[in-house]
């Protein structure tokens, strides 16, 4: 067992090779309530627990930075499938989608990332990723694949601020799944 600074304890997961958090955390910018997991269980829980602290400060109005990305993903994907009972609005998105509740911190290189698999209606082969560096800057919003950024890409929705739309042309997305990329865990 070991102390998550201000979070309180976790244990190592022997079977995944995780520490995980023993008690749930509140996260208000994103209307869940979570458990934390750490995938380097040689990871420096100080570091955590900052990251841990920007995330649980995410204030409730966070989540509506996160509509014109929700909105971008169902567009491209409405698009393709013909949705018989389209959204028309973009915080109508909101209604088809469940942020998950395992709260996965991990390090790539000096940044941290708080990886959340999610699920939405939509999709429900592939979900929802959302995904934080340092825990409050929104790097990434689409289907899962496992990547912490769109590859090729620094954009947190490739296309999502395009003048014509995010369906205007087949999503980006759809190439990752034709050229394999992994499915949902």
């Amino acid at each position: 067992m070991a102390e998550i600074p201000g979070f309180g304890t976790c244990t190592l997961d022997e079977r995944l090779g995780w520490l995980v958090g023993d008690t749930r955390l509140e996260v208000p910018g994103l209307g869940v309530v979570g458990t934390v997991v750490i995938d380097d269980p040689e990871a420096d829980l100080t570091e955590v627990a900052a990251v841990l602290r920007r995330l649980t400060g995410l204030p409730p109005q966070f989540r509506a930075t996160l509509t014109p990305f929700l909105w971008a993903y169902y567009s491209d994907v409405a698009a393709e499938w013909r949705a018989s009972d389209p959204l028309h609005r973009p915080e109508d998105v909101w209604s088809q989608v469940e942020i998950g509740d395992e709260l996965h911190v991990v390090r790539h290189g000096d940044d941290w990332y708080v990886d959340i698999e999610s699920s939405c209606d939509w999709e429900p082969e592939h979900g929802l990723q959302v995904v934080l560096r340092d825990g409050d800057t929104l790097t990434k919003i689409g289907p899962y694949d496992g990547h912490h950024r769109h590859l090729g890409t620094d954009e947190v929705y490739p296309d999502a601020g395009r003048a014509d739309g995010p369906s205007a042309r087949p999503g980006w997305w759809r190439r990752l799944r034709r050229a394999g990329a992994p499915r949902r865990r």
